[in-house]
């Protein structure tokens, strides 16, 4: 089962509050995520990770990447089909494996899944990697945003809106506690929060360099090589001992 919150004893942090922004950094190295340069988005569903990752990934002329897109060119299907053969404990592990791959990349912008802080593994990579942006989002807009999309799997049973105060529950702290910069993206036009996400990092002298030639498209360049394969097809066995 995955972990629902984090290990305390693992890592100090020092808070320090600026405005409606938190900051939070490793304490056994304070100046730490001035030398980081990657930009890791974290949140729940609905706050608008994919559309301001692009636009900020363009903002700094880095390339950008979507965790769940990545997962599903993959494996060749998309998410719902993942869940429905492997359940969620099975998209989780394969999750894992490409926050690994993933965060590996230099100067890159990275929107995450919103269950993907849930393991520990993760939550070291993207900590130790990067620096860490938390969007958050209102529970009334989420539902406004999230009721326009029918391909999330954790929504399609039941009130959505008790399913999302659910899920706040056990992740609001998890997202607290890992980012760097938190800033709330509701009621507010995305370009609003990337310029507010650029002066979070100029702030702390983080301007990160693209090592990649990228136009203004931010196309995502090529991988080059896969953490996963395809899934198998309906009919077929799963290989569940990858997912251990």
């Amino acid at each position: 089962m995955d972990d629902h919150c984090c290990n305390r004893g693992e890592i100090h942090q020092i808070r320090a509050t600026v405005g409606t922004t938190t900051l939070q950094a490793d304490a056994s190295n304070p100046d730490s995520a001035q030398h980081m340069a990657s930009i890791f988005l974290i949140g729940p569903m609905g706050a608008g990770k994919t559309t301001v990752g692009r636009q900020l990934a363009r903002r700094l002329n880095q390339p950008f990447y979507d965790s769940d897109r990545e997962i599903e060119s993959s494996c060749g299907v998309d998410i719902p089909t993942i869940f429905d053969f492997e359940g969620e404990s099975g998209f989780r592990c394969r999750e894992e494996r490409m926050i690994d791959y993933l965060t590996s990349k230099e100067n890159i912008v990275l929107g995450t899944g919103g269950g993907a802080v849930l393991r520990e593994a993760n939550r070291e990579k993207l900590r130790s990697r990067g620096i860490v942006v938390f969007l958050d989002v209102d529970i009334d807009v989420q539902v406004e945003r999230t009721s326009r999309n029918t391909s999330r799997p954790l929504l399609q049973h039941g009130d959505p809106r008790a399913t999302l105060l659910e899920i706040s529950s056990k992740r609001g702290p998890i997202y607290r506690e890992l980012a760097h910069v938190r800033i709330s993206t509701s009621n507010q036009r995305h370009q609003k929060v990337v310029d507010k996400i650029c002066r979070e990092l100029d702030k702390r002298n983080i301007k990160p360099v693209s090592t990649t030639a990228m136009d203004n498209t931010c196309k995502e360049p090529l991988r080059e090589s896969p953490p996963d394969g395809a899934l198998p097809i309906a009919g077929s066995n799963i290989d569940r001992d990858n997912e251990k």
